[in-house]
């Protein structure tokens, strides 16, 4: 079966401009390809006469490499099927390494104890209340200000900083200590099968563009959370 060309579908870099062109050809298996000379596996551009223009190799590779990128384009006549013109191509941007996922063990454990030494205001409380939830055990509020500055002194103590830096929130400060972000809302925890902690989210105070978000920060250093999914413990 023949397959159209054109110069959008077949041109992928290289040098690429025809003065006759190849759109009006079609690509048909060829038992004898000039740039490999071997029988198989590659085609020839066929012009409407019936004629050859050009040849797609998949062994030896030219200035024009095929959209595919395993093949290559060869004219028959250089010096009239071909004029080579320099392309510009746009950078190849590095790509970013993906950050580390915290410690599902040492997140339990540190958000468990974060729990504890954190309550609920009286805000809070009223705000769930009016939403119609009765068991407000394990929501928290965000410590602020000086809660927060001793919310993150008494978690230094209690963990070391390899501890720490397993778990997502906390950043690394310049001097390499080690600090929960500020944030002002609605500590919401979220538990696997079994009730362990894996990640909490923020139900922010302020209207933000994101009313829910994860206990992370944007710190390439500091690991992530992901977005773990909550399970609801059974009612009892």
């Amino acid at each position: 079966m023949d397959i159209i060309a054109n110069k959008e579908t077949i041109c992928n870099s290289g040098p690429a401009y025809y003065s006759t062109g190849l759109k009006e050809c079609v690509l048909r298996p060829t038992n004898h390809c000039t740039a490999c000379g071997k029988p198989d596996w590659c085609m020839d551009f066929v012009n409407p006469s019936g004629q050859i223009e050009a040849h797609l190799c998949h062994r030896v590779p030219s200035a024009m490499e095929s959209k595919t990128g395993n093949s290559w384009i060869h004219f028959t006549n250089q010096n009239t099927e071909y004029i080579p013109r320099k392309i510009s191509r746009g950078t190849t941007q590095p790509r970013r390494k993906s950050r580390r996922r915290s410690c599902p063990e040492t997140t339990n454990k540190v958000l468990k104890a974060l729990w504890d030494i954190t309550s609920l205001s009286d805000r809070h409380k009223a705000d769930l209340l009016a939403r119609g939830i009765k068991d407000l055990s394990q929501y928290r509020s965000y410590p602020e200000g000086k809660a927060l500055q001793e919310v993150n002194k008494t978690m230094r103590e209690r963990f070391a900083r390899s501890e720490l830096r397993k778990v997502a929130g906390w950043k690394i400060a310049s001097d390499g200590s080690l600090y929960l972000s500020r944030f002002a809302g609605l500590l919401i925890p979220c538990c696997d099968a079994a009730g362990r902690f894996i990640g909490a989210q923020i139900r922010m105070d302020s209207d933000t563009k994101s009313k829910y978000i994860w206990l992370s920060n944007s710190d390439r250093k500091a690991v992530t959370s992901g977005t773990p999914i909550h399970i609801a413990p059974p009612p009892t």
